[in-house]
């Protein structure tokens, strides 16, 4: 779905991505992720679906599933 938003052009891999507050704590929770996120961090949509492909890191899928 989001290679379909991605060619469609609603999404840009250069669009930047700021780290919530929430999204740090989801980035927390135990069996969710190895991949931690802190508050005020930029990412692209590139580098988060490069840690969506990342089986322990769910919670880049759902803040990519926000965008």
């Amino acid at each position: 779905m989001s290679f379909d938003v991605l060619n469609n052009e609603k999404i840009s891999k250069d669009q930047k991505l700021k780290i919530t507050s929430d999204y740090e704590k989801l980035s927390t929770l135990p069996n969710l992720s190895t991949v931690k996120l802190k508050k005020g961090q930029i990412y692209t949509i590139d580098e988060i679906m490069k840690q969506v492909s990342l089986a322990s890191s769910n919670p880049a899928t759902l803040i990519l599933g926000k965008k």
